[in-house]
């Protein structure tokens, strides 16, 4: 039985970013679909336990960028004032093929690099707690 992360040691291979951009395409037209619900579930998390601070963070893409689908979950961040870490346009991952296993998630090497980057961003931002 697996719990949790399996890493992936492999490194990015570029020929899949191609047909994996094309198949995301399809995917964020039916992602799109399921938006409201997903603001929905969040709207109500966060009335359930209003005395909590939340931090959403976006892990780095390969890409460079995040889609359109994230839009919505940074509106209602910036609304309710949490905090929100954007590393999808990092250039220290950006096109780092040996960060990467597909355009969208981090090998075992980029996960460690980018918990460590994460965690002295976290850090800075409640005080080095």
């Amino acid at each position: 039985m697996t719990l949790g992360f399996l890493p992936v040691h492999s490194e990015l291979d570029t020929l899949r970013i191609r047909d994996e951009r094309q198949l995301n395409e399809k995917a964020s037209e039916e992602e799109s679909l399921t938006d409201s619900l997903k603001l929905r579930y969040f709207n109500e998390m966060i009335s359930d336990v209003a005395d909590t601070r939340f931090v959403f963070v976006f892990s780095p893409t390969w890409y460079g960028h995040h889609d359109s689908g994230v839009d919505p979950i940074m509106e209602l961040a910036r609304r309710h004032g949490f905090l929100f870490l954007d590393f999808t346009d990092s250039a220290k991952y950006v096109h780092r093929n040996e960060f990467f296993y597909d355009g969208s998630h981090l090998n075992a090497r980029g996960a460690d690099e980018f918990t460590r980057d994460l965690i002295r961003e976290l850090r800075m931002l409640t005080g080095g707690r």
